[in-house]
């Protein structure tokens, strides 16, 4: 048998590792199945299928991966890979060597036998005192009336949901990154009508999420920058430099358009606008009846800030007269951070 007929094994502290589906050669990169080369590690591992994004601990170590984009976050740090993750049977397969270097562990790869060794390194794990561990907020809440949504939200756990008969407002997770707040909102309608939601005015950005089918790409033509003079051809610097700027402009118009997170092969592709007017304030915003839409908020801290409220109000569609109040108080740790949150709430996954 040839080095070339033989299958990739893969040994981690001198055990090898058993996959359902064989580990596999993409672009000179070995990939095996997400959730045993994880647990081969000892990592905790979850699946968030919600954002189709691998979550895995292990000691110190935090990693939240996107499948679908090739960035990794590791330990608050985003670490951009050279492919994203593939299917194959029904089984996702990652970088081998990424996710094993982001837990800690060394690889050695032996083209002659297709051997992948891993040496592990045994997890950290820091004495509170010494660590800066990640806050789990805690969020309280209350329905003050009928209509009112009010939540509270102190230092304990990430997510709560608070709602009435018109509508579900949930906060699933937030937390402070270089003294900027970020929390997501997932803001549901009840009513077979939809709802208006607005946001008072104040120092914040408010990022709306939504999945829309790609637009082709741009394919304007431009002049003619050939210029013939003597019998001899050559091109108009000035004319070739303003066709460049004008097909970077109009690519960057779409990508601003249609840059997100996808799966591979389809049109869909989820994408993120800023929409807060310039003093702050969200108008009017529309929740479709019986749907939901997600909200990302970020505001700047001051040094001295122990809480921050956000005030809003929402109505029934054609019922603007009947306007009822949303209030949510955060209580804020400044060291608090974003944990497995990180890349999406600041927007790293979308490039918005």
């Amino acid at each position: 048998m040839t080095a070339q007929d033989r299958e990739i094994s893969v040994t981690i502290d001198g055990e090898a590792i058993t996959f359902d589906v064989p580990p596999m050669m993409i672009d000179n990169h070995a990939f095996v199945p997400f959730r045993a080369i994880f647990e081969a590690h000892g990592a905790v591992v979850s699946w968030d299928e919600a954002h189709r994004s691998i979550e895995a601990t292990r000691g110190n170590h935090m990693i939240q991966y996107s499948i679908d984009a090739a960035l990794m976050n590791v330990d608050g740090k985003p670490i951009f890979l050279e492919r994203t993750a593939v299917t194959v049977n029904n089984r996702t397969l990652v970088p081998l060597r990424a996710i094993s270097e982001a837990l800690g562990s060394d690889v050695k790869w032996d083209s002659a036998t297709k051997v992948v060794t891993i040496t592990t390194t045994e997890p950290t794990i820091l004495k509170s005192e010494e660590s800066s561990p990640i806050t789990k907020p805690k969020l309280s809440f209350k329905v003050t009336s009928k209509t009112d949504i009010n939540l509270k939200m102190t230092t304990d756990v990430r997510s709560k949901v608070a709602e009435n008969s018109n509508l579900r407002f949930e906060v699933h997770y937030y937390g402070v990154k270089e003294n900027r707040f970020y929390t997501a909102l997932f803001i549901s309608s009840h009513q077979d009508k939809d709802m208006r939601v607005s946001f008072a005015p104040g120092d914040k950005k408010i990022i709306a999420e939504f999945s829309k089918l790609r637009d082709p790409m741009p394919s304007n033509q431009y002049n003619s920058c050939m210029i013939v003079s003597d019998n001899i051809v050559y091109d108009d610097s000035e004319c070739t430099s303003n066709n460049a700027a004008a097909a970077q402009a109009q690519f960057e118009e779409w990508q601003k358009n249609n840059f997100g997170i996808s799966e591979e092969g389809s049109d869909q592709v989820t994408v993120r606008r800023e929409i807060q007017a310039a003093d702050g304030s969200l108008k009017d915003y529309i929740v479709p009846a019986n749907d939901t839409i997600i909200l990302i908020i970020n505001s700047p801290l001051l040094n001295d800030d122990t809480m921050l409220t956000l005030d809003g109000s929402y109505y029934i569609d054609g019922s603007p007269d009947k306007t009822f109040p949303i209030t949510l108080e955060y209580e804020v740790d400044k060291n608090m951070g974003l944990g497995l949150y990180d890349l999406y709430l600041t927007g790293l996954l979308f490039n918005y």
